[in-house]
């Protein structure tokens, strides 16, 4: 398997979307179940623990190996999420920050005793299980909405209309009120406020992805707002189903992006599940509600148990 930062669940790395040839194993870095690592460049500073048999990193990933006669190591994956947005100042880069192995060797921090780290440990994990348990349960919906037998219609141009965001990346803010969808599959946070109401959101560059969200928030200026002509669930569906053939007819030489003609040839399914896919979906919806909650309860107890 071949990670990529977009494949990154929260702070795991279950599986990846691109694969490497073996030959990967004598000559770059190369990561096993359980162990930790950090991006370093891009997104810099993003703590993650491999889930994984084995994986092939570029350089944008490094490996962290710990004494843990010192410090245990989900002890230390629980600080560097703590301890992100220091790390992330300390790093350097005009364009993109970059996050150096010479930062990390020279991090000070403190160090309880084992047994300390053992009962903040026991207090915290928990919650990374039933993290895991919502994302296995979401799989299952959306594999069961993947096997569903809905026939094509022949009709297309299913939008109403397509709007694209205005505004650029650095609009993110840790605490923002609003959701911020960039191409990347993490919602962000900001503070503007361009669209409401309930839209189906495209980003229109690199893996592409889709969500849905009834509400106030904003948009990077390269994801798609969109505003169906009838049957919200049915349109929605139909998009997810054509997502392949968008990123097969994708330009760009370096990084692919689609047009406004890509969106409008989509080919719409019949709405004869609308409603089964309503409530498949809205129940997705509140599945990314409770993830979002439980969240900010991980990162209050984090700040609350170590230093």
């Amino acid at each position: 398997m071949w990670a990529k930062i977009s494949d990154l669940n929260g702070n795991f790395l279950r599986q990846t979307k691109e694969f490497i040839d073996f030959s990967w194993e004598a000559k770059g870095l190369l990561g096993s179940y359980g162990d930790l690592f950090i991006t370093n460049s891009a997104t810099p500073g993003i703590p993650f623990i491999q889930l994984s048999k084995k994986v092939a990193y570029h350089d944008g990933f490094l490996s962290i190996k710990c004494n843990e006669n010192v410090i245990i190591k989900k002890y230390l994956f629980y600080k560097l999420i703590l301890d992100r947005p220091k790390l992330i100042k300390m790093g350097n880069g005009a364009i993109f920050i970059n996050l150096s192995s010479e930062i990390l060797k020279n991090w000070k921090i403190e160090v309880p005793s084992i047994k300390i780290q053992n009962q903040i440990i026991g207090i915290i994990e928990p919650i990374d299980l039933i993290k895991n348990n919502l994302l296995i349960i979401k799989k299952k919906i959306i594999s069961f909405i993947n096997k569903l037998q809905i026939k094509k219609t022949n009709e297309r141009n299913i939008f109403n209309s397509i709007t694209t965001g205005k505004l650029n990346a650095n609009a993110a803010i840790n605490d923002g009120r609003f959701n911020f969808y960039t191409c990347g599959e993490k919602i962000l946070k900001t503070n503007n406020s361009s669209f409401c109401g309930r839209n189906i959101i495209l980003s229109g560059n690199g893996e592409l992805f889709t969500w849905i969200y009834d509400g106030i928030f904003d948009a990077y200026q390269r994801v798609y707002v969109l505003k169906e002509r009838r049957d919200f669930y049915t349109t929605f569906y139909s998009l997810n189903k054509e997502l392949n053939n968008l990123r097969k007819r994708s330009n760009g030489a370096v990084i692919k992006f689609i047009k406004k003609e890509d969106i409008f040839s989509i080919e719409k399914y019949s709405n004869s599940h609308e409603y089964i896919l309503k409530q498949l979906y809205t129940f997705l919806l509140k599945i990314d509600v409770v993830e979002e909650k439980i969240n900010k309860l991980q990162k209050k107890m984090i700040l609350l148990l170590i230093k």
